[in-house]
């Protein structure tokens, strides 16, 4: 009776597992790319949910017809059982367990960066090329392996800088667990190529009252993943904005408010939005606006995926990371190179307005 029924419901089993696998292929990228009309992990739990019911209702008969229940349940209970002792004294539950004898990093972000920073009532850029380093570990950056690709052992110069991201491309909103000053910022030769350059421009600044401005923005350029650094200059502060309800009550006390924007459907040729600004003691009728710096913007891109994610230089880098990481046995110190990095080309323009 199991070999007849075998027969009948591997090749039902077997469409069923290559059709399931067609659906998520092709409905996953799709999905992602709705934008915000509907949330996609919906769709995606109920495909989810039809596919494991088919497969339980071909399968479920066969453990009636083979053996007895209780023996699967006591076998299920003893594989359960294994697995939380492996978990709790080997080293299957610490993965990234810390050496003494040899430490070293395991998970890096490197970042091919251009960065270009517009000084007040400049239209100059002051342009760097650099490698933006993060690392992920125990002991940080001074576990980084000696080469000249990795160069610099200094922090990067915060000083004077009132973005709390210290104007370097952040991915996302991660500065108090891996701040500034455990990051490197090496300086590199050239510069990396960018596809689609930021664009940044002040469309607007209006003043509303006595204690309140507007500034409104076009960006252009960049790819489907852009953050946004906005660091108000002394005595203002953002009042509201066009992201999102601006709440203050919500934010802890900072200087730089990081917006993250991205998008799942197409890609708009511009973004446009605006800020209101409020001042704390002066009077800005008083003031001439045009000539008085009230806020500082970073706009970030990443190119986190595609045929841009990769310059030359990054590809130098997991080719050596892939190589000695292989072979440590060869030379003193390659055991440091057991490394794995995330990489990716980035832009970073900033803005004083």
């Amino acid at each position: 009776l199991l070999i007849t029924q075998l027969l009948c419901t591997v090749p039902v089993m077997v469409f069923d597992a290559y059709s399931a696998m067609l659906l998520f292929e092709f409905f996953v990228p799709v999905t992602g790319r709705m934008g915000v009309a509907i949330n996609p992990e919906f769709i995606i739990v109920l495909m989810s949910l039809f596919v494991g019911l088919c497969f339980i209702l071909f399968t479920s008969n066969l453990l009636y017809v083979s053996r007895r229940m209780d023996y699967l349940l006591k076998c299920g209970l003893m594989l359960y059982c294994v697995f939380f002792i492996a978990l709790f004294s080997t080293r299957l539950g610490w993965p990234y367990k810390y050496s003494e004898e040899s430490p070293r990093l395991r998970r890096l972000i490197t970042l091919d960066s251009e960065r270009s920073i517009y000084p007040f009532q400049s239209n100059t850029s002051i342009q760097e090329h650099a490698l933006f380093v993060q690392t992920l570990d125990y002991r940080g950056i001074t576990d980084l392996p000696e080469h000249t690709f990795l160069t610099g052992n200094s922090e990067p110069n915060c000083s004077g800088i009132k973005d709390e991201y210290c104007r370097l491309p952040y991915y996302t909103a991660v500065h108090q667990l891996f701040p500034p000053r455990e990051s490197r910022w090496i300086p590199l030769p050239g510069h990396p190529r960018i596809a689609s350059p930021i664009k940044v421009i002040n469309v607007e600044k209006h003043l509303l009252s006595g204690s309140e401005l507007r500034l409104s923005f076009t960006v252009s350029g960049g790819t489907d993943k852009m953050s946004l650094h906005l660091t108000p200059m002394d005595d203002f502060e953002i009042d509201s904005w066009s992201f999102t309800k601006f709440r203050s009550g919500g934010f802890s006390k900072r200087n730089t408010y990081f917006v993250f924007l991205t998008y799942g459907a197409e890609a708009p040729k511009e973004r446009n939005f605006w800020i209101i600004l409020k001042s704390r003691r002066v009077d800005l009728n008083d003031l001439n606006i045009n000539k008085t710096p009230v806020l500082e913007i970073s706009v970030a891109t990443h190119y986190a995926h595609g045929s841009y994610q990769y310059s030359d230089t990054l590809n130098q880098l997991r080719s050596l990371i892939e190589s000695r990481r292989k072979t440590p046995h060869l030379a003193i110190g390659w055991w440091r190179w057991a490394i794995t990095t995330t990489a990716a080309v980035s832009e970073i323009v900033v803005h004083t307005l």
